[in-house]
């Protein structure tokens, strides 16, 4: 654990937005009664249909010759889908024209909005923070410039709310923010969305269908990471939520349809957790009221969470995963997964069927249907580089995107010193793009 606290003890001295957690009728129709074959009604009805069709056998000859080989007109043409070009298994995408660190990404049904992030200089090794982003288009495999954002920054939160691709909060070189941006791809403008009345470094957030429940903050001091605030686009304004009676510092955020789970842990500027396990809450915002998760038996240290349709999948940095059931408030029993325990944050992104989690560049999917994890190979998991004449893991950090049946990846790999040392994060760190099918 000595390496694991001294990894986590220098990221607390970054600016802890820099320690991202990545933040889913039938009708019955009722026929007449049909009449006895034979019957007096029956007959009648059968000397009517011959005549009927005596006489109109003529006009049905000429419309079908004047309508054959014209489309029917209660046919809807049918939209084509935008991924459907993506192969299973793994893709190497281009990069966009600027490649970025901290960028963030949403997936709008149609394309992938990628936005932000910092640029280190090589010479001054001062960052700076490009206003511009980038549109990906799978059916054309290219990246396309968006309009410039009113002002540029790293580590959002992004939320697409059906018309507009949300960036919430964030930071540049000298702050952390309250407010964000929202883009409108149909329209290509943007414009600012107000300051929220909680803690600039937000922890998660997630999107109801009709506005943002953002909440918890990344800040050590223990003061706002029980506060969250809503905010509803048509309206243009936040508006704070009861406090949760826990407190999480390193958590992931999940929506069911009706209530959001926070889940995670409370962790000191040591990076020693203020319980046991990892733990949770349910807020409902319903009735603006929480319910504690019953404890976990997961490592509190570093966790993430998914929502799989009907329960909640969360696991930790050792590499156990357990599902909790809101129906009964009970946590299935503890499951190995086909993964290693190293020293990164772990990410999932939840699919159609199934969560893909990363971690160190290792992957695995949790088929929903059976319950089960399998490990994932190949792309860029199987990349490595020379350190110290033992191959180690080129693209240990990515964003994940999720978007239905596959996951967008923007990787960022590590440099080796020429003492063949690796470093994480550091300047000049190579970045790729992939997108992965089950």
């Amino acid at each position: 654990m000595r390496d694991l606290d001294e990894l986590f003890a220098t990221l607390d001295r970054v600016p802890a937005p820099q320690l991202r957690e990545r933040i889913r009728s039938s009708q019955a129709h009722v026929e007449p009664p049909i009449p006895p074959l034979g019957s007096a009604r029956s007959r009648k009805i059968g000397t009517i249909a011959v005549a009927l069709l005596i006489f109109l056998l003529p006009a049905l000859y000429a419309w079908q010759s004047t309508t054959r080989g014209q489309p029917s007109p209660s046919a809807a043409p049918v939209a084509a889908d935008p991924l459907s070009s993506i192969a299973k298994g793994w893709t190497e995408l281009p990069l966009p024209p600027e490649p970025a660190s901290g960028t963030s990404s949403i997936w709008t049904g149609t394309q992938l909005i990628s936005w932000g992030g910092y640029v280190t200089d090589g010479a001054s090794k001062a960052d700076s923070y490009p206003v511009t982003g980038y549109a990906y288009d799978p059916s054309s495999n290219t990246w396309s410039p968006i309009p410039a954002a009113p002002a540029g920054r790293a580590g959002t939160i992004p939320i697409w709310t059906g018309s507009e691709a949300l960036f919430l909060f964030g930071y540049d070189s000298s702050t952390g923010y309250t407010d964000g941006f929202a883009f409108d791809p149909s329209t290509g403008s943007w414009r600012t969305v107000p300051s929220a009345p909680i803690d600039p470094y937000v922890m998660t957030a997630v999107w109801t269908g009709s506005e943002v429940i953002a909440w918890g903050s990344r800040s050590r001091n223990g003061n706002s990471s029980a506060v969250g605030a809503t905010y509803d686009p048509s309206t243009n304004r936040w508006q704070r939520i009861a406090n949760a009676p826990i407190s999480l510092n390193a958590a992931t955020s999940v929506w069911t349809g009706s209530q959001m789970i926070v889940f995670g842990s409370l962790l000191d500027n040591g990076n020693h957790a203020a319980t046991n396990t990892a733990i949770g809450a349910i807020y409902d915002p319903t009735t603006d009221t929480w319910t504690e998760l019953p404890p976990s038996e997961l490592s509190p240290q570093a966790t993430s969470a998914a929502w799989t349709g009907d329960r909640l999948l969360a696991w930790d940095y050792i590499t156990h995963s357990q599902t909790f059931n809101p129906n009964n408030d009970t946590w299935a029993d503890m499951v190995k997964m086909p993964l290693e325990p190293s020293e990164c944050y772990p990410d999932s992104a939840a699919l159609t069927g199934s969560v893909f989690a990363f971690y160190c560049g290792e992957a695995a999917l949790y088929d929903e249907a059976s319950g089960t994890w399998k490990p994932v190979h190949g792309g860029m998991l199987d990349a490595t580089v020379d350190s110290h004449g033992s191959p180690t893991t080129l693209w240990r950090f990515a964003e994940l995107t999720p978007a239905g049946e596959v996951v967008f990846f923007q990787a960022e790999g590590i440099t080796v010193s020429d003492n063949g040392t690796p470093c994480y994060g550091c300047s000049g760190s190579p970045m790729s793009s992939w997108v992965y099918r089950p």
